[in-house]
C-alpha cells in the first residue's frame, strides 16, 4: 500500500499542502525571514518532486507508444508496486506488446514463406514500382537471363532492348512471345504483365517462361504426325502403282510376243490407273502447298453480325436441304474485332460446313452460332452443333493436317484455320461431347 502511486501522489500532495500552510503562516504572522524562505524552498522543491513522479509515469506510456510506432515489442511492463489499477493497466501494455509481437512473427513468417515459394518457382518473376525501381527479381529469372539484378527497369532497356519494349507496350493480363539470344542459348520466352497495389502504391509485375524446350516437343510431336500421315497417303499411292508398273512390265517383258487386244485392254486400264494415282498425288502435294501458303492477313475492323449473315445468306440453300435449323446469338452491345475479314470468313465457312455435316445425321438438326465481347475487349465465336460428336481418340487429331475420317475429305480445313486465327494471334478450340455434339470456339 505505501509503495503505491496513490499513496505517493497523496503524500507528495499532503506534504506540500503542509509546507504551502507553514509558508503563508509565517509569512503574515511571524518574523522568521529565514524559516519563511527555507519553507519556500522545499515547497518548490515537493512540487518539482511531484511533477517528476508524474512525468516518470508518463515515460511508461510513451515507451510502450513508442514501441508501437518503432515496431519494438521487446520491452515488459509491471506496475503492481504502483497499485493494483496501474498493474491491470501494464498487464493489459503486456497483453497488446505481447500479440503485437506474435504478428510481427507470423509476418516475418510469412515473408520467407512466400519469399521462398517465389525462389523456387521455375517462372522468372520482375516486380518494378512507379519510379522504375526493381524491387524483385526471383531466381529463375536471373538464371533465365544471365543476369544476377537490374538496378532499375531503365537497366533492362540497356542490356534487353527488344524485352524492355515489349514489357512497356504489354497491357496487364496481356500475353506476348518473344524470340531472344542470351549467351547463344535460343529462347522462346512467354512474357506477362500484371499490375496491382499495395498499399496504395502501384507496382508492375512480370512474368517470364521460357517456353522453347514444350513448343520444341511440340513441334517434334506435330512433325511425327505430318509424316505419318503423308507416308500413309503416299504409300497408298505408290504401292498400287508399283504393282501395276510390274505388271505391265512382265506383259511388255517378252519382245518376241505379239500382244492380243486382252492384253492390250490391260495395259491401257494399267495406265489409265496410274495416270490416275499419279494426278491425285500431283493434288495432294498442290493441297500441302496451300497450307504453306496462306496470305499476310490485311487487317481491319469487322462487325460480327453483318458477317455472320452474309454467311448465312451463302449457306441458305444447303440448311435448307439437310432441314437444318441456324440460329444466331449476339449481344445488345455491337460485336467489333480486328481481322482480315477474307481469312477469318474462310475460317468460319469451313466450321460451319462441318457442322452442317455433323448435325444433319441427327433428327432435328440444329446449329448456333454466338458472338460475345468479354470485359477484356476479347471476341468469341462459338459455333455449336448437336450432332453425334467427336470420339476422344479422334479429337486429338482433327488439327493434324491431313487427317479426316471422311471419304471424300481433304484433311486441310481444321489445320489452315487454326494457321489463319495464330496469324491473327487469336485461337480455335474444340469441345465436344459424343451423343450430345460439338462446339468450336474461335477467339480474337
Amino acid at each position: 500500500m505505501f509503495k503505491s502511486f496513490k499513496f505517493k501522489v497523496a503524500l507528495r500532495q499532503v506534504s506540500l499542502v503542509a509546507v504551502m500552510l507553514a509558508f503563508f503562516y509565517c509569512l503574515y504572522y511571524t518574523n522568521f525571514y529565514v524559516t519563511t524562505f527555507i519553507l519556500l524552498v522545499i515547497a518548490g522543491i515537493l512540487f518539482w518532486d511531484t511533477v517528476n513522479y508524474m512525468d516518470k509515469t508518463n515515460e511508461d506510456f510513451t515507451a510502450f507508444l513508442m514501441g508501437i510506432q518503432y515496431e519494438d515489442f521487446s520491452a515488459t511492463y509491471s506496475g503492481y508496486h504502483k497499485g493494483a489499477s496501474f498493474g491491470k493497466l501494464y498487464e493489459a501494455f503486456n497483453l497488446i506488446t505481447t500479440k503485437f509481437r506474435n504478428i510481427k512473427a507470423e509476418k516475418v513468417a510469412n515473408h520467407q514463406y512466400l519469399q521462398t515459394i517465389i525462389e523456387h518457382v521455375n517462372t522468372g518473376l520482375l516486380c518494378i514500382n512507379e519510379e522504375g525501381e526493381v524491387v524483385l527479381m526471383n531466381k529463375a529469372l536471373k538464371e533465365l537471363l544471365r543476369k544476377p539484378y537490374f538496378k532499375d527497369f531503365a537497366a533492362v532497356d540497356k542490356a534487353f532492348p527488344e524485352l524492355y519494349k515489349l514489357i512497356n507496350n504489354l497491357e496487364t493480363g496481356q500475353n506476348e512471345m518473344l524470340k531472344m539470344t542470351i549467351q547463344n542459348r535460343l529462347l522462346e520466352l512467354s512474357v506477362t504483365v500484371a499490375d496491382f497495389k499495395l498499399r496504395e502504391e502501384p507496382y508492375k509485375l512480370v512474368s517470364f517462361q521460357n517456353i522453347q524446350k514444350e513448343l520444341e516437343e511440340k513441334e517434334l510431336d506435330a512433325w511425327q504426325k505430318l509424316i505419318r500421315t503423308l507416308t500413309h497417303e503416299i504409300m497408298n499411292s505408290v504401292a498400287p502403282i508399283t504393282s501395276l508398273a510390274s505388271s505391265i512390265n512382265t506383259i511388255l517383258a517378252d519382245k518376241d510376243k505379239v500382244l492380243d487386244e486382252e492384253e492390250m485392254e490391260d495395259i491401257r486400264d494399267g495406265m489409265m490407273a496410274i495416270q490416275k494415282r499419279g494426278e491425285g498425288l500431283l493434288h495432294f502435294t498442290e493441297t500441302y502447298r496451300s497450307l504453306t501458303k496462306i496470305p499476310t492477313p490485311k487487317f481491319q475492323l469487322v462487325e460480327a453480325q453483318p458477317l455472320l449473315e452474309r454467311i448465312h445468306i451463302l449457306f441458305k440453300p444447303v440448311l435448307k436441304k439437310y432441314g437444318v435449323d441456324l440460329k444466331f446469338s449476339f449481344p445488345s452491345n455491337m460485336v467489333v474485332f480486328i481481322a482480315d475479314v477474307e481469312l477469318i470468313e474462310q475460317v468460319i465457312i469451313n466450321l460451319l460446313k462441318n457442322a452442317i455435316e455433323a448435325a444433319r445425321e441427327v433428327e432435328n438438326p440444329v446449329i448456333e452460332i454466338r458472338a460475345i465481347k468479354n470485359s477484356e475487349g476479347k471476341t468469341f465465336i462459338d459455333i455449336k452443333d448437336n450432332g453425334k460428336g467427336i470420339e476422344q481418340d479422334v479429337l486429338d487429331k482433327i488439327f493434324v493436317p491431313f487427317f479426316t475420317t471422311k471419304r471424300e475429305g481433304s484433311g486441310i480445313g481444321l489445320s489452315l484455320s487454326r494457321q489463319i486465327m495464330r496469324l491473327h494471334k487469336g485461337n480455335i478450340e474444340v469441345n465436344s461431347v459424343v451423343g450430345q455434339g460439338t462446339v468450336f470456339t474461335l477467339s480474337l
